[in-house]
């Protein structure tokens, strides 16, 4: 993915990275996740995440180990585990990948 001309121009350095993410439903509600992103220059991770998730029309929840690899001055490379909960009204559309993190395929 290109970035956009505005935000490439930002002085920003230059980075080549891949990324990609996939969710996989199974019984009925129940679904899985997993998203990674790598610096091809560097030969590194920058994050992954993978989870688990149950979604239906009035509940959505996720439970989620996320790695984050870059380090910047005095932040170090960080673990969490995450928990997502979403209560719907059923007036909004929803889909399931509001139980995992956007910043996959995010730019700066």
């Amino acid at each position: 993915m290109r970035l956009p001309q505005a935000v490439a121009a930002l002085g920003l350095t230059s980075r080549e990275e891949i990324n990609g993410q996939m969710t996989v439903g199974f019984f009925d509600h129940w679904l899985a996740f997993a998203g990674a992103r790598r610096d091809l220059q560097a030969s590194q991770m920058i994050d992954d995440e993978v989870g688990l998730g149950y979604d239906d029309e009035c509940l959505g929840i996720s439970l989620s180990y996320q790695r984050k690899y870059t380090r910047d001055r005095d932040v170090l490379p960080a673990t969490a585990i995450l928990l997502r909960f979403n209560l719907k009204t059923g007036q909004e559309k929803t889909d399931n990948s509001d139980l995992f993190a956007r910043h996959v395929f995010s730019t700066p």
